[in-house]
């Protein structure tokens, strides 16, 4: 008896074409059968997510406060994933007196250990995950392993490490990426490190100072920038030096950094640099000069109508 495949061949160029359009519709159906098992797996994936973020939301403060140990819960990758993404946006919008406790239970859960090993360890996108989750998490003991990533031959880990840096907000996670800058030793895009170094001094930025006179004149500019960003009122220092310094994009910064200082020699000193030789400095000037707010600087702005460049 004839298989179906004899009497498709006795059809000649026409069973070319019914094979074709067998094979099409094979083709099509298990297509189709793997989105329909794609499609019930993620469902089933997302369900327990959904049950699994509940059951954490409402046992939240004993996980926080260590009464359910975190032995019930790490073991589970899902559940482990939950909990630090958790934990991670509540830093991001936690006041001064929440940070404490949620840091305690990074380091007692092992969230943090564990994160340190990985950034460590593993390659790849791996690697860039766990860096940046080891910079959202905050602390002074992930910074050794956040620099390490700055030697890294892949240019996507390095920026993921200057960026878990930056995350941290402390000044000494700053000093990995100040040693590389005056090695000369990155090659990164100067957006990402003036950022990680924003981060770093926000909140104290009298100690971004020394740095910037120490730097070279290849640095210098970038962490003038830098200090321009963080200045707050009261920082005094030496800001004066800068606003001679040879360099004009130091002397724009300085400028700016003097608006937010105001330091008692402000107006003197923007006064200076209202009539600089370069143009762009003598505008960062009086836009300073006009941050003010002072009666005294009237007659320093009606000189500057004259300027070009106005």
């Amino acid at each position: 008896m004839p298989s179906v495949f004899d009497s498709i061949s006795q059809l000649g160029p026409a069973g070319l074409v019914v094979e074709a359009l067998v094979a099409t519709a094979s083709a099509i159906g298990l297509l189709l059968a793997f989105i329909l098992l794609r499609r019930a797996i993620r469902s089933r994936y997302f369900r327990r997510l959904n049950r699994r973020t509940l059951e954490i939301r409402h046992n939240w403060e004993k996980i926080i406060g260590g009464v359910i140990l975190p032995e019930t819960w790490f073991n589970d990758r899902l559940t482990r994933n939950i909990v630090e993404c958790m934990l991670l946006d509540r830093l991001e919008v936690a006041s001064a007196e929440e940070i404490e406790p949620l840091h305690q239970c990074l380091r007692f859960s092992g969230l943090l250990d564990a994160r340190i090993h990985e950034a460590r360890l593993w390659r790849g996108w791996r690697r860039r995950q766990a860096l940046l989750s080891l910079g959202r998490m905050r602390v002074p003991e992930g910074i050794s392993a956040l620099a390490e990533a700055l030697d890294d031959p892949s240019e996507e880990i390095r920026v993921a490490g200057i960026r878990g840096l930056g995350r941290v907000e402390l000044p000494k996670a700053a000093e990995p990426i100040l040693e590389h800058l005056t090695q000369g030793q990155f090659n990164v895009p100067t957006s990402v490190v003036q950022s990680a170094l924003l981060g770093c001094f926000r909140t104290q930025p009298s100690l971004m100072l020394p740095h910037v006179h120490q730097a070279d004149d290849r640095v210098r500019p970038l962490l003038a920038r830098v200090l321009s960003e963080v200045a707050t009122p009261g920082l005094d220092g030496d800001l004066l030096l800068l606003t001679s310094d040879p360099i004009a994009e130091v002397r724009a910064s300085a400028a700016r950094a003097l608006a937010e200082a105001k330091p008692p020699f402000t107006l003197s000193a923007l006064t200076g640099l209202a009539a600089d030789e370069e143009w762009f400095v003598r505008l960062r000037a009086v836009i300073a000069i006009g941050r003010l707010h002072e009666p005294r600087a009237i007659p320093v702005l009606l000189q500057t109508l004259g300027d070009r460049n106005r």
